[in-house]
C-alpha cells in the first residue's frame, strides 16, 4: 500500500496527467472516452486500491497521512502492480504490460529515477499508418484460431491430436447436414484437413512453425481477442468488471497480467463466477495456513493473532538431505543436523525432529511439531543473509556435509500483501530447481548418469542457485545462493504424526 505526503499531491497530479497525454498521443486511449477527472480516479485507484477516486486519496492522504514524507510513488517496486492495475481500469487488453510500465516510468521523478538499477527514459513514436486486421478467410481458420488461442502454442502432432477430438466432441449427435452447415467436417487425414488449415494460417501470418512447434503470432491474438470481446463491447466490459470483483475478493489474489482465458469465457457464455472459481485456494491450503499461523503466534506471542495481512515479515526455514538409494533403511534417528552460522534473529525452536519422507525413503526433512521446518521474524532492515548447514550421522555411516546458502529476499510485485520467504518445497517439487536439498554425492542430482561440468550445471538442482560443489572422503562441501520471493500462508504443507 503506497501512501504518500500531503504536500506531494499536487506534484502527483502533474505526474498523473504527463501519462494520460503519453497515452493520448500514442493513441491508446481517447481525451473524449477519459476526461482528467475519470483519469485521476484511475489513478489514484492504481496507486492504492483502498482509494475510491481522486478525493478521496486527498481526503485521507491529508486526515490519514498527515506525518507521511514519502515522495515515491512510480518506484522499482511499485510500477509493475500499478501499470497492472491502470490496464485493468482501462481495459488495455491489447497493450503489452512492458509498454505500459515504460511509460509509467518516463514519468519518474528525480527521485523516483534513483530507485531503478537503470534509469532511462524511453523515445515512443507514433505510428504514421493504420493497420486493418481482417481476420481469417473462411470458417475453418477463424474457428481454429480461436480454440488456439488459449494454447498459444503447441507440438504440431499434439496439436493435430487434440483439435480432432475437439471436432469429434463439437460433431457427437449431430447429423452430417449439421455438420456441413456447422463447418464441423474437419479430420486429420480427410475431407477438410487440420494440416491444410494450419498451413494456411501459417501463410497468413496468423501461426509460426518453428522446431515443430506451432505458435499464435501477435495479429492472431489482437483479432482473437477483439472478435471475443465484441470489440471492447459494453457486455464484455460488465462482465470483466464482476469477473475482476470477484477475484480481488479472493485473499492474497490478483487478476492474472493475461485476460486471455477471462476472453474465452466471455466468449463462450461463461459466467464470471464460474471464470474467477479458477482462482479459489484448494481447502487443504487452508489448514497449513492455520499451521503456519499458529506457529507465528506461539513463538511470537506479541504479534498474536497474527493478521490476516501482516505488515512483519517471516522466514520459514525447510532443510533437507537427500542421500542415495542404499540409505533407504537408515533411520531418522541417526541424523544429526545443527547451523553453524546464521543471522542472530533467526531463531531454533527447542526441539527439531528428522522424518523421512514417505514417497522417497533416502529424503529427510526438519520438522518443529507439525511444520516442515520452522519460522522466525525478519528484522525491516534484512534484505539478504547467510546460513550455514551441517549434517552428519551418529553412526558414521555417511560422509559430513557443509552447505552454505545466502538468501536474497524479493517482494512479490504481483500482490504487494505477501509476507513469508519459505525454502519449504512439496514432494513433487523435489526434481525442481525449487528443491534446495543438501547432498553427499552427485546421484540425486545425475541418477547414475555420467555428466559433463556443462551438462550437471544445467539440472534443475544445481540450476536453482548451486554455484561450488566439493565432494572428497571426508565431507561434501555446497555453497549456494537462492533469491526467495516473497509468499503467504495459503500453500500446501504435509503433515507430521
Amino acid at each position: 500500500m503506497i501512501t504518500i505526503s500531503p504536500d506531494h499531491i499536487a506534484s502527483l497530479k502533474q505526474q498523473a496527467y504527463q501519462i494520460r497525454d503519453t497515452l493520448i498521443n500514442l493513441d491508446l486511449i481517447y481525451e473524449s472516452d477519459t476526461s482528467k477527472a475519470q483519469w485521476l480516479s484511475m489513478f489514484a485507484r492504481s496507486i492504492n486500491s483502498a482509494f475510491v477516486n481522486w478525493n478521496d486519496l486527498i481526503s485521507k492522504t491529508k486526515r490519514q497521512h498527515k506525518l507521511c514524507k514519502n515522495k515515491n510513488v512510480i518506484t522499482s517496486d511499485s510500477i509493475r502492480i500499478i501499470s497492472k492495475r491502470m490496464r485493468e481500469e482501462l481495459f488495455l487488453n491489447e497493450i503489452d504490460l512492458q509498454i505500459l510500465m515504460l511509460i509509467f516510468k518516463n514519468s519518474a521523478s528525480e527521485t523516483e529515477a534513483l530507485t531503478f538499477k537503470e534509469y532511462q527514459k524511453t523515445v515512443f513514436t507514433k505510428s504514421d499508418h493504420i493497420i486493418l486486421e481482417l481476420g481469417p478467410k473462411t470458417i475453418f481458420q477463424r474457428d481454429f484460431l480461436i480454440w488456439f488461442f488459449v494454447f498459444k502454442n503447441m507440438k504440431y502432432e499434439r496439436l493435430v491430436v487434440d483439435y480432432a477430438l475437439n471436432m469429434k466432441e463439437r460433431r457427437a449427435g449431430k447429423t452430417k447436414l449439421e455438420i456441413q452447415a456447422k463447418s464441423l467436417n474437419v479430420y486429420p487425414k480427410s475431407n477438410i484437413k487440420i494440416s491444410s488449415i494450419v498451413d494456411e494460417l501459417i501463410s497468413l501470418q496468423y501461426l509460426e512453425l518453428r522446431n515443430g512447434l506451432v505458435s499464435i503470432t501477435e495479429n492472431a491474438l489482437q483479432w482473437c481477442r477483439d472478435v471475443q470481446t465484441d470489440s471492447q463491447s459494453k457486455e464484455w466490459e460488465s462482465w470483466f468488471n464482476e469477473w475482476k470483483r470477484l477475484i480481488t475478493a479472493i485473499e492474497y489474489r490478483q487478476l492474472p497480467e493475461s485476460w486471455d482465458v477471462a476472453i474465452s469465457d466471455f466468449y463462450n457464455s461463461v459466467s464470471p463466477e464460474q471464470s474467477a472459481s479458477r482462482y479459489l485456494w484448494p481447502q487443504n491450503y487452508f489448514r497449513s495456513d492455520s499451521i503456519i499461523r499458529e506457529h507465528i503466534n506461539t513463538r511470537y506471542p506479541e504479534d498474536a493473532p497474527i493478521h490476516r495481512y501482516p505488515k512483519n515479515r517471516y522466514f520459514m526455514l525447510s532443510p533437507e538431505l537427500m542421500l542415495t538409494p542404499n540409505f533407504n533403511r537408515l533411520q531418522a534417528d541417526d541424523i544429526q543436523f545443527e547451523i553453524t552460522e546464521k543471522p542472530n534473529w533467526l531463531v531454533l525452536p527447542k526441539k527439531l525432529h528428522v522424518k523421512k519422507s514417505a514417497k522417497t525413503k533416502y529424503l529427510f526433512a526438519l520438522y518443529d511439531e507439525n511444520l516442515k521446518g520452522w519460522i522466525s521474524k525478519i528484522p525491516d532492515n534484512v534484505v539478504k543473509f547467510n546460513i550455514n548447514l551441517k549434517w552428519s550421522s551418529k553412526s558414521g555411516k555417511f560422509k559430513c556435509i557443509k552447505h552454505s546458502f545466502t538468501y536474497i529476499l524479493q517482494v512479490d510485485h504481483s500482490e504487494a500483501r505477501n509476507w513469508l520467504f519459505s525454502t519449504f518445497v512439496d514432494e513433487y517439487q523435489v526434481s525442481t530447481n525449487k528443491a534446495s536439498w543438501s547432498f553427499n554425492s552427485l546421484y540425486p542430482i545425475c541418477k547414475s548418469q555420467t555428466m559433463s561440468q556443462e551438462e550437471l550445471i544445467k539440472q534443475p538442482r544445481v540450476d536453482g542457485g548451486i554455484y561450488y560443489i566439493e565432494l572428497n572422503e571426508k565431507d561434501a562441501i555446497i555453497k549456494e545462493e537462492r533469491t526467495l520471493v516473497a509468499t503467504n500462508s495459503l500453500m500446501y504443507l504435509p503433515v507430521s504424526n
